[in-house]
């Protein structure tokens, strides 16, 4: 008699597909509650980024169209909370 492995091969298959599928599913309960904090801190430290906390509270801010000047300040470039539209953040050279 001939033996069949196409069923086992199958079963196998299957095992491991719900294998992947349980540990995709665990990690996205986590994040939805908020057990993998990592993502959520990260996020918040990024964007509560200030001009005056650059260079260890040597920044400031300057108008746009003016730019840093020549007084030893250069321009730092990023999204800084407490600046308007036509502020950029200037730090010491």
């Amino acid at each position: 008699m001939k033996s069949s492995k196409k069923g086992a091969e199958m079963s196998l298959n299957v095992v491991i597909v719900a294998a992947i599928a349980l540990i995709v599913l665990v990690v996205l309960v986590m994040i939805f509650t908020g057990r993998m904090n990592i993502f959520g801190t990260k996020v918040q430290q990024v964007s509560d980024v200030t001009c005056t906390s650059q260079s260890d509270g040597a920044g400031r801010s300057a108008d746009a169209t003016t730019g840093c000047g020549s007084s030893g300040y250069k321009q730092v470039y990023g999204a800084f909370t407490d600046l308007t539209a036509n502020q950029i953040c200037c730090v010491p050279q």
